[in-house]
């Protein structure tokens, strides 16, 4: 009997037999029941492996949308914040336009105010002049 090595499904049994290396038929059983249990081992395996690709798609199944509201969330966030940054630099630029306003009004407060100080000493002035122009009596 000629055995193929490079095929994967001779068995140990075969090849020690081909080789004439066992007669012994207890032996021979024994190695029927481990080759037995290899297979059924080898099988238990193929059958985990695939539960565990059903596990694994299972889980991108659910865990796909999970991300794709994550990167939402992540892009909204991104957004609200340049939104807060934008409104406080707008909220800046017109504090910064009613504290000019605030200065302007200010000066031109002063202004008046030295002004009329002014015309006051202007008026005092000639209240005293007239006095001395026409005593009173």
């Amino acid at each position: 009997m000629e055995i193929n090595l490079e095929d994967p499904n001779v068995t140990i049994i075969e090849l020690l037999s081909a080789l004439g290396l066992t007669t012994n038929p207890q032996i021979l059983a024994q190695l029927e029941v481990l080759t037995n249990k290899m297979a059924d081992l080898n099988q238990s395996v193929q059958d985990l492996r695939a539960a565990v690709t059903d596990v694994a798609d299972r889980v991108n199944s659910l865990v796909t949308p999970l991300r794709d509201a994550l990167a939402e969330a992540q892009n909204t966030l991104v957004a609200e914040r340049q939104a807060a940054t934008d409104l406080a630099a707008a909220e800046d630029a017109e504090d910064v336009e009613q504290n000019q306003a605030l200065t302007d009004a200010q000066a031109a407060t002063d202004a008046a105010l030295a002004d009329a100080a002014a015309r006051a000493d202007e008026i005092e002035t000639e209240v005293a002049r007239l006095n001395e122009v026409a005593p009173r009596e």
